[in-house]
């Protein structure tokens, strides 16, 4: 597998479906080691049976058209801002008693939480293709696209002065068993980590910041209870 490929890009290329390619005996065991046909790792070795031609009886000094028909694929994505309570502030004040001067460091906010982005116009842009919708009240969009696309564009509320424009990497997420996955989920919830598949100093401030705002022990480790929040939060 390289950076970009998944079950499904490659089942459209042969000419097959995800289901079959996945399903096959001597998948086995890369199914085994992997929750999701669309999250693979660059490394991963999938393997793609060879397709029979198929026959298909013509006419003679007929024309004959034929359709490559290929299987779409859903991406779903949930969307949420950060809010922070009325008021919170992370910034000191300095006071003044007579002649001394003193320095009162604030108190820690509580963390701020996520509100869906609901009902919120959108489009997405692949290439010379566009998705126009809606997101649901819970901030999540659904859309079928091209199994072969890798690179496009989400623009929120488009042609509006709040127009606000994400990149998306379709088919480039890592495993969560791997430190690159963790660091790429923790970057789409708002705690940006670097792309390195390394566990660094980045990674344990990330985890610990993730781990206050949802409540967990903030120790900077990747624990069961944090790799089940993230599983929650981001899927497989």
């Amino acid at each position: 597998m390289r950076p970009g490929e998944c079950a499904s890009s490659i089942a459209a290329r042969h000419h097959t479906t995800t289901e079959a390619l996945w399903g096959h005996p001597e998948n086995a065991a890369l199914r085994a080691r992997r929750e999701d046909p669309n999250v693979l790792a660059p490394g991963d070795v999938l393997w793609v049976p060879e397709r029979e031609p198929a026959a298909h009886p013509m006419k003679a000094s007929q024309s004959h058209a034929f359709v490559a028909a290929h299987e779409p694929i859903t991406l779903r994505l949930k969307l949420v801002e950060e809010v922070w309570e009325e008021g919170a502030t992370v910034q000191g004040r300095i006071e003044r008693h007579g002649d001394t001067v003193v320095y009162r460091k604030a108190t820690p906010p509580r963390p701020p939480r996520d509100a869906p982005l609901a009902n919120v116009p959108y489009r997405l842009d692949f290439g010379r293709r566009s998705i126009a919708g809606t997101t649901d009240g819970s901030g999540v969009l659904e859309a079928r696209i091209p199994p072969h696309v890798e690179v496009g564009r989400l623009v929120l509320e488009p042609e509006t002065a709040r127009e606000r424009a994400i990149e998306l990497r379709v088919g480039h997420l890592d495993p969560l068993e791997l430190a690159g996955g963790v660091k790429q989920r923790l970057a789409n919830l708002g705690h940006p980590c670097g792309d390195v598949d390394d566990e660094d100093e980045a990674l344990a401030f990330a985890l610990e910041s993730f781990q206050r705002k949802h409540g967990l022990s903030p120790s900077g480790q990747l624990d069961e209870r944090t790799l089940d929040e993230l599983r929650a939060l981001s899927g497989r």
